[in-house]
Formats: structure tokens, sequence, C-alpha cells
């Protein structure tokens, strides 16, 4: 008798071996061999464990996987008695030990706002569960509040995630996007933006002075200074 336990059909691979589990008996055994190959139909296995003993719904062997390429593999477990007999049994996964992208593009890193806007970046994985982009209230180290704003199984590669719609009420405001794939992997990135819709007071107490000199002039402008704690500037035009 061959058999190999299920495991996940995307299963998580980094530096620690995988257990594998089944039964090999048989009342006359010689021997099983545990093996894996490249693909759903391998053209070679390369062996991972072989004993003389039955093993029934134990481990049969550690699959040592941290030097393997992603992708899928086929394990084989060869059940031989001692009359040349043979069984197998076999099983197809997928190797994952990358995490998947999560970038968020748009709006920018401490971008101001004033108008609604899409929310633009990526979110792929080749074993892709599912991701998920929130919003809160706050700077990246005081966010909590979360509220979804978009959620999908399907991969976005540089594209439109859900958009900032509705503004939210000025101020700081921080997205977060969470990617997730079938090997329990996840990744989440933020972005922090700030919402003003209130334009800045007009300088108040403009004077202008005139020097002449010849045929031209100076004008100097004094205004008092406008107290907004973001003001980027003024434009002076004629």
């Amino acid at each position: 008798m061959a058999g190999l336990q299920p495991l996940c059909a995307v299963v998580h691979r980094g530096a620690a071996p995988i257990l594998v589990r089944g039964t090999a008996a048989d009342a006359n055994l010689r021997e099983y061999v545990l093996g894996f190959g490249a693909g759903a139909q391998p053209s070679s296995f390369v062996e991972i464990a072989r004993a003389g003993s039955p093993v029934q719904g134990a481990s049969l062997g550690q699959w040592s996987v941290a030097f393997l390429s992603d992708g899928d593999y086929t394990l084989r477990l060869v059940v031989t008695d001692r009359a040349g007999q043979s069984t197998e049994a076999r099983l197809t996964l997928a190797l994952d030990g990358t995490l998947p992208v999560a970038a968020l593009m748009a709006p920018g890193e401490g971008a101001r706002l004033n108008a609604e806007t899409d929310i633009r970046g990526s979110a792929t994985d080749a074993n892709l569960v599912r991701w998920t982009l929130e919003m809160a209230p706050g700077s990246a180290s005081e966010a909590t509040q979360w509220t979804m704003v978009a959620t999908a199984e399907s991969s976005v590669a540089g594209g439109v995630l859900g958009g900032i719609a509705p503004l939210p009420p000025d101020g700081t405001h921080t997205l977060r996007l969470t990617v997730r794939d079938a090997a329990g992997h996840a990744r989440a990135v933020l972005r922090s933006y700030k919402v003003d819709t209130v334009a800045p007071a007009a300088p108040a107490a403009l004077q202008a002075s005139v020097a002449l000199s010849g045929s031209t002039a100076d004008v100097t402008l004094r205004w008092d200074p406008v107290a907004d704690a973001d003001l980027a500037g003024y434009r002076v035009s004629r």
C-alpha cells in the first residue's frame, strides 16, 4: 500500500524542510522510496528518503525545499515488496517562497488633496488569495480606525485599486494595502496624505511704496503674514 497524506495546494517554501506523511506498508515489504520531480508530469525524480520499515500514517521523510525554485512539483512514493511488485502514489503541489507585491503609487506620500481621486497601485502574486485596501484617519503611526475601501481576489498591476470618494474630513489620513497569498505570505504598505479643502485667508494690510529712479520706478509691496500652517507661498501679479 502506498499513500501520501494531502498537503495544501500551495505550500510555503522556506528554510525549514517540509514533513511528508503517508503510508508505506506491505506484508512482505522490501522498501519504499519517496522522491520529487519538477512539474505535474516529471521526467525524473530526486530521492528524498528510502527505508525498509513500514509506515502507517506517519513521517515518510523530510523534503528540503530551501534551494528549489517556486513552481509546481510532484511527490512520488513507490512501495516495493520482496517479490519485486511495486505500487505508487503521487501528489502535486506548488511551492511558493515569494512575498506578494503590494505597492501604492498614487496619491503620493504626503500629497495634498482637495478633490476626489483614484488610488493607483499594484497588488499581485502568482498564488494570490486576496488584497484589501483600507483607509483610516491619522498618520501612519496613529491610524487605527480602518475602513475598507476595496478588496478583490484578482491581481492589479499598476492600475486603479479604488478611490478616495467622498473626501474624508480635512486633515491627515492613511491608506493601507494588504496582499495575501495561498502560501500564507502577506505584505502590507502604508501611504499618508492630507485633505485640505479650505483656502488660506487673503493677505491683509497690503501696502505699496514707489521709489522713482529717473525714468523707472521700484515698487515695494508689504502685507501682514497669513497665519496658515500649511501655506505654500504668495503669488504677486500685475
